[in-house]
C-alpha cells in the first residue's frame, strides 16, 4: 500500500521535521477522532507527530471529550517547517488558510467528491466508507497495534454519528465491522449512541445559527452554485415548526456571503430515520 509505506519512509528521513495531522475548520465528531487516533497511530508507530485544530469544535464532540475527560489540545509547532498530513478532509477550501498546500504530504477521507488533485505533493487516500474513522480504526487493525480508550470512545461515536447509527446510505459492512472491533477493545456505555444524539439535539440561543453556519457546504452543479447546510438531531419536526423563520434567515445570510443560486438546509431525524428540506428558493 503506497500511503502506508509513504510514513514509513518519513520517518527513516532524519532531514525532515515532525508531521502535523490536522483537518478541516471547524471540525465535527469524525474530523476530531481521526486527528487524535491518527496521532496515536503514527507516535506508535514510531513517528514524531503533533497535532493542530482550527475553529470550533462541533457540539457532539465536546460532549464526548467532557463525557470522557478526553484531553484535546493543540501541540505548540512551528507551521512553516512540518509536513502536513489532513484526515477527514480533502478539500481546499475546507482547511484552514495559513496551511501550505504544498506542505500537505498525506490525507484520508471518505467522501467521493473531493480536490485531491489540489494537493501536489500528497498520497491521499480516498475509500468510500461512512466515516473517515473507519479508515482510521481500520490501520490500527492491519498493523494489529493496541489503541487507547480515548480513541476507541472518538472512532466509535464518529462512525455512529456519520452514519446516523447505520441508517445512512453511505453505510458500508467496513464501518460495522470496525465499530465491531473497537467494542471489543473496551467497554464502552451500552447508550453511548442516544446520548450523543441527545447532546447534539440542543440548539437553543445562537446554537442553531452554529450549526448551520459550521455544516455549511457549497459546490458547483451544472454551472450553478449550490449551498447545503446539514442538522442531525432528535426533534427535526419541532425544531422546524417553531424556529424555520430564524432557519431561513441563516440561509439567505449564507446565500449572500457566498454568491449562492441556491441553498438548502437538510434536517435528518435521527431516532426516526426521516429527512425535512427547507429553502427559500422556490426553483430548486
Amino acid at each position: 500500500m503506497p500511503f502506508k509505506h509513504q510514513f514509513l519512509k518519513l520517518n527513516q528521513d532524519k532531514n525532515l521535521e515532525k508531521l502535523l495531522v490536522t483537518c478541516n475548520v471547524n471540525l465535527d465528531l469524525d474530523g476530531l477522532a481521526c486527528v487524535y487516533a491518527y496521532k496515536e497511530f503514527l507516535s506508535k508507530m514510531g513517528q514524531e507527530v503533533g497535532i493542530m485544530i482550527f475553529g470550533n469544535i462541533h457540539e457532539e464532540a465536546r460532549y464526548l471529550l467532557n463525557c470522557f475527560k478526553i484531553d484535546f489540545k493543540n501541540d505548540k509547532i512551528d507551521l512553516s517547517t512540518v509536513k502536513i498530513i489532513i484526515v477527514d478532509s480533502s478539500d481546499l477550501r475546507g482547511i484552514d488558510k495559513s496551511l501550505n498546500p504544498k506542505q500537505v504530504v498525506g490525507g484520508i477521507d471518505h467522501r467521493q467528491i473531493n480536490d485531491a488533485y489540489l494537493f501536489p505533493n500528497a498520497k491521499i487516500q480516498i475509500e468510500l466508507v461512512g466515516a473517515a474513522a473507519t479508515l482510521i480504526a481500520e490501520k490500527f487493525i492491519e498493523h494489529k497495534i493496541s489503541i487507547s480508550f480515548e480513541s476507541v470512545v472518538l472512532l466509535y461515536g464518529a462512525i455512529i454519528s456519520n452514519t446516523l447509527n447505520f441508517q445512512s446510505s453511505t453505510t458500508t459492512k467496513r464501518d460495522k465491522n470496525v465499530v465491531q472491533w473497537l467494542a471489543r477493545q473496551h467497554q464502552l456505555p451500552t447508550n453511548l449512541a442516544e446520548e450523543m444524539f441527545l447532546a447534539k439535539s440542543d440548539l437553543g440561543g445562537d446554537q442553531l445559527q452554529e450549526r448551520i453556519n459550521g455544516n455549511f457546504a457549497w459546490f458547483d452543479l451544472a454551472g450553478r452554485k449550490i449551498g447545503i447546510a446539514q442538522i442531525e438531531m432528535i426533534g427535526v419536526d419541532n425544531l422546524i415548526k417553531k424556529r424555520k423563520g430564524e432557519i431561513l434567515i441563516e440561509l439567505k445570510k449564507a446565500q449572500k456571503r457566498l454568491n449562492l443560486d441556491n441553498v438548502f438546509l437538510s434536517a435528518i431525524e435521527l431516532r426516526d430515520g426521516f429527512n425535512i428540506f427547507v429553502s427559500n428558493n422556490v426553483d430548486m
